[in-house]
Formats: structure tokens, sequence, C-alpha cells
């Protein structure tokens, strides 16, 4: 960053962040402004709605006060008990059907009130009056229900009882089911009274849609309105599956989602709660709708979220962002101005020295800078001068530099010529004469053991060979005399002949590794011919996994047949109690060659990891039996094909023994 930039950056700063810091103060202050604006306002509707729903539960209690007034009312009361009405003469069913006409009237003169019924003081239906998807209709005789055991018949014939008793909102129940379609209702209730002796004689229900109730809640413009009751019931909300929880069975309760609404209920009154956890704030109002019981009343929730609000307060925050892009433009044209009266004479002799660094041969300084007589000229005539005998050291300096360095050149193409690659040869002969090295060692310990494992083994046999004889002998002398113990000790000295005879041609095998002979052929038909060679026993399960591929090897067929019988007799052996013996082929790329991959698996108990290696090495066993020769050879034997053998080993899951081959794809 250059001069003339860091002191516009310096100016823009100490304008800007005093202009940002007031912008930012300035916002916040709006932004309370705003959600205190609204604030009010939402206290203001939810004031308005609170008196809209009371006036509309005075309407329905008047509505209902009427209807509980109408002569047929009493005329069933006086014509209950004979059948006739001893005032007029007129029969029970004629005052039925007289009311009957008179709630189908009320019904079409309300089209909020969807049913009417006179219930009578044991609280069986008397008339029922329903209007359905605009039909209005009485209910005969043996529809009629009892009522007695519903809340609100309880409640009107309950002493000191209010003129009107107004239950709670829920779902509309017939003969204990709820109806559909779903219809949200309001029961104002009538208690009637004999007009004769005074004495309880009924009530009178009206069903109230209360969807004229709710629809009275205004629109939010930033959150959402909704109705609960004394309980955190949902009672009107947008999503339907919500309302009526203590009816339907279902968990949603306002007060699980918002415990603190609770405590409020207890205050006579409340307004506001904010959360500062959901970034919302939620305004409430009680609605008493009976008003003789403080305990029963609805709560109309407002709720207003930040998220959504903000979206007016981005529109002020675009407005500021369009004001600071302005003071940015002209503070940085008023630093630019400055920059470039103080800053660009150093700039231009900056430059300039920039050049003569660079080698240029040119060094000239403007006259409108070296013509100045204040500070600024001084110091551009003197880095005149300066630069100027610098560039007639350099052209010298530059001349004795080509004359050496042709020189150099030309000893350092003589030395290159002689020592060639010396180093590189070096190293490759050193290679070949360690390998050469190793390769002797090993040929003559082979060879010191082939003589004397020939020796050993030409010494021991004779001696086993007339042991054997005379094993024979006794047992022919002994065939007409049985005698278990000795029969046992004579074929347990055959047994341990047989075993040194073994080590004694394993120790030659491995002292006189012929070299391969290599052809060509397929490994799959190898190992299947090991497999088929040793036969396994019942309990142990054989499962072998096989590349489609045509595996190709140049190996000596016999050996390698060898080698496989050894480890699938190896993976027998270790599963006495039996298992499962895993054999797969496949064929995969490393380090750009193509290697086939045998792996030999059992169930058995696996090598513990500090014998890992120990078991590849001559004369080692954990068999009673063994000679310890087994794995030496075959490692011997894939190593002479170019291939390697080696344990992967799972303690308490078995060993796997893996065969790599060079593939002759």
């Amino acid at each position: 960053m250059n001069l003339q930039t860091k002191l516009i950056v310096i100016i823009l700063s100490l304008v800007l962040l005093p202009l940002l810091l007031l912008l930012f103060i300035a916002g916040e202050y709006t932004k309370s402004v705003l959600l205190d604006d609204k604030v009010r306002s939402i206290n203001t509707v939810l004031d308005q709605e609170v008196s809209a729903g009371l006036g509309l539960l005075a309407e329905y209690q008047s509505i209902t006060r009427l209807t509980a007034q109408y002569p047929p009312i009493q005329g069933i009361i006086r014509a209950s008990a004979t059948g006739v009405d001893p005032v007029d003469g007129s029969s029970l069913k004629q005052w039925k059907l007289r009311l009957q006409s008179i709630f189908g009237s009320q019904l079409r003169e309300f089209p909020f009130a969807y049913q009417i019924r006179f219930i009578g003081s044991d609280g069986h239906e008397i008339v029922r009056v329903q209007k359905s998807n605009g039909v209005i209709e009485a209910v005969s005789e043996e529809e009629l229900q009892d009522k007695s055991a519903r809340d609100y018949f309880r409640r009107i014939t309950e002493p000191n009882q209010s003129e009107v008793y107004v239950s709670p909102a829920d779902f509309n129940v017939e003969h204990g089911e709820i109806q559909h379609p779903l219809v949200s209702t309001i029961r104002m209730c009538r208690r009637i009274e004999n007009s004769a002796d005074g004495s309880f004689a009924g009530v009178v229900v009206i069903n109230y849609n209360a969807a004229r109730l709710f629809a009275l809640l205004s629109d939010p413009l930033f959150g959402e309105v909704f109705m609960i009751d004394q309980d955190g019931y949902y009672i009107a909300h947008q999503n339907s599956a919500k309302l009526f929880g203590f009816q339907t069975g279902s968990e949603e309760n306002y007060f699980n989602e918002q415990p603190e609404l609770r405590e409020n209920l207890q205050r006579s009154h409340f307004l506001t709660y904010k959360d500062a956890r959901e970034r919302e704030i939620r305004i409430w109002r009680k609605i008493y709708y009976q008003s003789d019981d403080p305990a029963r009343f609805w709560v109309i929730v407002h709720t207003l979220r930040e998220e959504v609000f903000m979206d007016v307060f981005r529109i002020w925050g675009k407005v500021f962002a369009v004001i600071v892009v302005f003071f940015v433009l002209l503070i940085g044209v008023i630093a630019a101005v400055l920059a470039r009266r103080f800053i660009a004479p150093v700039v231009a002799m900056s430059n300039v020295a920039d050049r003569v660094s660079a080698d240029q041969t040119e060094f000239r300084i403007s006259s409108r800078f070296t013509g100045r007589n204040d500070e600024i000229g001084r110091l551009a005539r003197s880095l005149q001068r300066m630069g100027q005998e610098l560039i007639d050291y350099n052209q010298k300096l530059d001349h004795t530099v080509k004359e050496r360095t042709a020189e150099l050149q030309e000893a350092l193409a003589k030395l290159e010529e002689l020592s060639g690659n010396l180093e590189q040869e070096v190293e490759r002969k050193t290679q070949e004469l360690t390998d050469a090295g190793e390769r002797l060692v090993r040929q003559e310990k082979l060879a010191a053991m082939g003589k004397l494992a020939g020796i050993v083994g030409h010494e021991l046999r004779g001696p086993l060979g007339v042991i054997l004889n005379s094993i024979f002998f006794i047992k022919l002398r002994l065939k007409d005399h049985q005698d278990e113990k000795v029969d046992k000790h004579v074929r347990i000295i055959q047994e341990e002949i047989n075993t040194a005879n073994t080590i004694i041609e394993d120790t030659l095998d491995f002292a006189r590794a012929k070299d391969p002979t290599l052809d060509v052929c397929n490994i799959v038909p190898l190992i299947d011919d090991a497999l088929e060679r040793r036969r396994i026993p019942d309990n142990i399960t054989v499962e072998s996994t096989k590349t489609e591929d045509v595996c190709l090897v140049r190996i000596d067929a016999a050996q390698m047949r060898r080698v496989f019988f050894n480890l699938i007799q190896n993976a027998v052996q270790a599963m006495e109690e039996g298992g499962k013996l895993s054999i797969s082929v496949d064929l995969k790329m490393r380090d750009a060659k193509d290697w086939v991959i045998v792996r030999i698996a059992d169930s058995g108990p696996g090598v513990p990891l500090v014998l890992q290696e120990k078991i590849f090495e001559p004369l080692y066993t954990t068999k009673i039996k063994g000679t310890g020769l087994g794995l030496a050879i075959c490692r011997a034997i894939v190593q002479a094909h170019g291939g390697r053998l080696d344990l992967e080993n799972r303690p308490g899951q078995g060993a796997v023994f893996v065969v790599e081959l060079p593939s002759n794809q």
C-alpha cells in the first residue's frame, strides 16, 4: 500500500468511524421507536377486540333470554303432567310443534346460531331444532338425547347460578362423538322455571358458531394472533389441528410452549412479555366470558416476531446505506485531492528510484519538483545527483561481472565434462556389489546347510531304518502275545520314526532348494487341486471367492501347489473344534504392476503378536508334531518367484496368510 493510499485510508477512517457509530445509534433508536409504536398499535387493537368480543357475547345472551320467554315453553311445562294444557286445552304435541316452529324461525333470523334445544328438568331433551348445511329441521323423538351429564346442564342447575350460563368453547358433541364437519361452538344456557310455582323446569340451550367471535381477531402484520382458554388449550388458531386438545387428545397446549404465560395468568391484568431467546414479543388480553366466575376466561394472544418486523427496519437501513456511500465517495474525492497535492512529489521521486534499482540507465526527476525552493525541491536535487552517480557505478560493475562470469562458465564446463555421471555410476555399482554379496552369503549358507543336512540325513536314516526293522521284528514275535501297552508303545515308536524322517526330508528340501522351473499358468486350478488333496473335516466349512478375471502367473506349478497345500493344512489344523476356511483370489494394481493376491483365512485362535515373525523362521514351531520348516519353505518358494508371503493376524479371530505373486497378464 503506497503513501497516497494510506493517507486516503486514514482520512476515511477518521471521518467514517464516527459516522458509522452515529448511524448505528440512530438505527437502534429508530428500531426501538418503531417497535414501541407497533406494540402500542397492537394494544389498541387488542382492546378493540376484547370490547367487540364482550359485545358479541352480550348480544348472544340477549338472544338466549328472549328465546327462553316464548309461551310454548310454559305450555309444554303445564301439559307435561297429563298431556293436555289445563289453561287452553292444547295438547303436549301441539305445544312442541309450536316451539319447533319458533326455534326454526330463530335459526333463520340468526344465522350464527345453528342449534336450539329445550331440555327438561331431568336432563332429557324435549325439543331440538338444528341447522346443517343451510337446512333447518326438528329432531325426531327417537333421536332426542339425555344431556343430564353435560357440564353446562349441571352448572345451570346449581344454586345462585347466573341468569345466562356461557359454556367453554369446544367442538359440538352429539351421542358422545365429535360432529363433523368440525364446528367451534359456544353454548348459552338459560334456566327455565315453572311460572306457576317457581320451581326448576328445564333449560334452553343455544349453540352458537364461535367463528363469528374469532372473526373479530385482526390479521397480524408481523406475527400471529390466536385464542386460548384458561387452561392453555387453543380455541382459535389458523392451524385447526391445534384446536381443543382436551377433546381430540392432542398434546397441543400453549402452556407447554410458553410456560411464562401460566404465571402471568395469576395477575389481574397483564400486557406484554418479551422473549429474548426467540426474539418475539407477546401481547395478551383476557375475556371473562362468564362475568361472575373469574376463573373462567379466554385469552387473546398477539405475537410480534422481530425477524419479520425487521423488514421495515431494513428499508431504513438501505436509506442509511445510500447516505454512507455518498459520504464515502465525497470524502474519498477530498482525500484524493489532498493526497495528490502533498504526496505526488514523494511518489514521483520513489518511482525514479525504482527505475534505478531496475537497472535502467536513465534517471531524471521532473523539473516541476527539482525547481521547487522548499524541502521537497532540495530532496529532489540530491536524489537526482545520487542517482546519476549510482548509474555510472552500476555500469562499471556490470562490465566487471560479465568478464568474471565468462571465465567461471568456461571452467565449470570443463569440470562437468570430467565429472560426468560419476556419482550416479558409483551408487549403481555399490548397489550391485551389495546385492551380489547378499546373494553369495545366502548361497554359501544354503550350501553349508545342505551339506550338513545331507550328512545328518544319511547318518540318521541308517539308525532309523534299523529301529524300524527292529520294531517290525518285535511285532512279528509278539503277534501271538497280545499286550495293549506294548502295542501302544510300538505305535508311538513308529510315529516318532516317521516324524524324524519328515524332519529330515523338510530340512533337505529347505537346504537344497532348487530354482523353480517357471511356466505361465492359471493359479486358480492349482488352489483347487491343493484343496482336493487335503481332506477337509466335516466340521469345517469352505468359502471360496475368486475373481472372474483369469489370474495368469509365471511359476513352478509343483512348488506353488505345495505352498497352497501347506497353508490349507495349517488352517485346518488350527480349527480342531471346527470353523470356516476362507480362500479368495483377486487381481490388484500396485506400483504400476498387476499382482495376484491369494488369501487363505481360518477362524481359529490366531497367532499371538509376539510370534508373528518367528513362525517363518526355520525349525520354529508351536505344534507338538510340527517340524517348524513348513512356513519357512513356503516363504522361500514364494520369494524365489518374486512374490511375498505375509501374515495378517487377527488375535482371537483367526489368521490370514496372504500370497502375492506378480501377474503375467
